[in-house]
């Protein structure tokens, strides 16, 4: 498996896994123990890819700058604690009733996660091949999750193999898109992450 594999596979992930985690965090009565659940992952990535180096089992290691990579995960992942489910009001049927809004709602970030990392590239099955405009490739790349988390770390995301033929992005000069968006851009998402998770975990405890 190529070595930024993981990393992309968080990228792709981290909002769903976010509103799976936000479900969980949004059951303890007290606001700390609520805000550490939320905010347990994410620190633990940012200090892997603090600390990690060339751990193997560190999936910050392949990529030139792990440190921004991780938080702009780490602000995807606190975007879906935002988007959690509420506790369901009916005490009978509260843990089933969350536990299955909670699956529904990460199973459809997954898949919007899905649908945008591979838009670009017209999902492999669109014709002629590129199938978009150098903009429109351009857009589609900048709503990509796994693309944001790449090009915080550093990774040249339109010159991977995997997107450079199928989306055409020999087309894409640096005046339409420059593709490396480092760590203002993931602080920046990392910021309206903890805002809305925090806006949300508060808004429980009232």
């Amino acid at each position: 498996m190529e070595p930024i594999a993981s990393a992309a596979t968080i990228g792709t992930t981290a909002v769903a896994a976010g509103v799976l985690v936000g479900a969980v965090a949004h059951a303890p009565r007290r606001l700390g123990w609520r805000i550490a659940i939320a905010l347990g992952a994410p620190i633990a990535s940012v200090v892997l890819a603090a600390v990690g180096g060339e751990a193997t089992w560190n999936p910050w290691r392949a990529l030139p700058t792990p440190i921004p990579a991780a938080l702009a995960a780490a602000g995807l992942f606190l975007l879906g604690v935002a988007l959690a489910p509420r506790r369901s009001s009916r005490a009978g049927q509260r843990r089933d009733a969350t536990a299955g809004a909670a699956a529904s709602r990460a199973g459809a970030c997954l898949l919007l996660a899905l649908l945008l990392d591979h838009a670009a590239t017209g999902w492999s099955v669109l014709e002629p091949e590129p199938a978009w405009s150098p903009r429109t490739t351009a857009r589609l790349l900048d709503a990509s999750p796994r693309a944001f988390v790449l090009e915080s770390g550093g990774v040249d995301w339109m010159r991977h193999p995997s997107v450079y033929d199928a989306a055409g992005t020999d087309r894409i000069g640096p005046g339409i898109r420059t593709g490396r968006r480092g760590s203002v851009a993931a602080a920046l998402v990392l910021v309206l992450g903890c805002v809305a998770a925090g806006a949300r975990l508060v808004r429980r405890s009232r």
